[in-house]
């Protein structure tokens, strides 16, 4: 009789006792399991991932309240939305029920004194809720802690003239936002001057499509130069002649200026680089290497070439020169 009763129960001491399991693993779950992206599909619910922060002036070492932020949506690589909110009177900010996906990356942003600062693309996928601090600064008209920190023009012959790349690396080393008023009393970050006859001007890294234009003999690029190294580098082409004239006047401080020359056919004169009587190789073309440093804002940098026109012309895309040529 005790048998058939203990058989009796038995099913039902086993549904107790998973229900008792249940809850001693619910309870016993630590919030990060609760709250993560995989248990929560598990559960079925809809996962969401969230981006908060504070804006800071690194100049003043300051919170930025009241500061309108941007968030742009990124589908691919491709903006597709964007949305915005104040931050407070702390400086802090958030954007929550954000979408996450192995695509979809988001960038923050902020206009400050007409000077754009942007982030990094920012995923989700891997941590739903992420921390982060947009860096502002304060805006100045002093140049003091700009220079170029390596300068390079490359010079390569063609069958109807001279291909030129500039490759220059700014580095502002001060802890603010360089902005000077040039011509009409406009904004810039600087201003590179450009050879007379120049064509086919080609902006091929460092600038940003709404902040530069060319003018007749220069390239104005609006945006600020903020703290830290950025690399520019453009190109152009420039007719063929006897004689071609690059002699321009340096826009900062210079510490160390380059001029690379393919082929030996050149004949490059100037009292201001010297030929290093080095040679540099890139992509299977030898260079010819002439330097000059410690250049100050504004000296004129004499340098002409003649060139007779016997080859033809092979483009060299300039991705990590500064590793071949250096700084020294």
């Amino acid at each position: 009789m005790f048998f058939k009763k203990t058989r009796m129960f038995a099913p039902l001491l086993v549904i107790i006792g998973m229900m008792f399991l249940g809850c001693i693993v619910f309870y016993a779950m630590p919030e990060s399991l609760e709250n993560n992206p995989l248990t929560s599909s598990i559960k079925g619910e809809q996962v969401t991932g969230r981006i908060k922060g504070t804006v800071k002036n690194i100049t003043l070492n300051q919170v930025v309240p009241n500061q309108e932020v941007l968030l742009y949506v990124y589908q691919n690589q491709s903006e597709v939305g964007k949305k915005s909110v104040m931050s407070d009177e702390t400086g802090s900010f958030t954007f929550s029920e954000l979408e996450i996906g192995p695509t979809i990356s988001y960038k923050l942003a902020a206009l400050y004194q007409d000077v754009e600062y942007a982030t990094k693309l920012i995923n989700l996928a891997k941590e739903s809720e992420q921390i982060i601090e947009l860096n502002v600064f304060s805006v100045s008209d002093d140049d003091s802690k700009i220079q170029a920190a390596a300068y390079h023009l490359i010079l390569e012959p063609m069958d109807d003239g001279l291909y030129v790349t500039e490759y220059i690396i700014i580095a502002n080393s001060g802890n603010t936002s360089f902005l000077t008023s040039f011509g009409s009393g406009d904004k810039v970050g600087f201003r590179l001057q450009l050879p007379q006859g120049y064509r086919n001007l080609n902006f091929q890294q460092g600038f940003m499509d709404c902040c530069v234009s060319a003018e007749r003999d220069a390239i104005l690029y609006s945006h600020a130069t903020q703290p830290g190294m950025t690399t520019f580098i453009f190109s152009y082409q420039m007719a063929p002649q006897k004689k071609i004239d690059l002699s321009h006047q340096l826009p900062f401080n210079t510490s160390k200026l380059f001029a690379l020359i393919s082929g030996a056919q050149f004949k490059l004169t100037s009292t201001v680089l010297k030929n290093t009587n080095e040679q540099t190789k890139m992509q299977e073309k030898t260079f010819s290497r002439y330097a000059a440093s410690n250049l100050g804002k504004g000296q004129k940098i004499d340098l002409q070439l003649e060139l007779p026109y016997s080859r033809r012309f092979s483009p060299i895309w300039f991705v990590g020169i500064v590793v071949v040529v250096g700084l020294s």
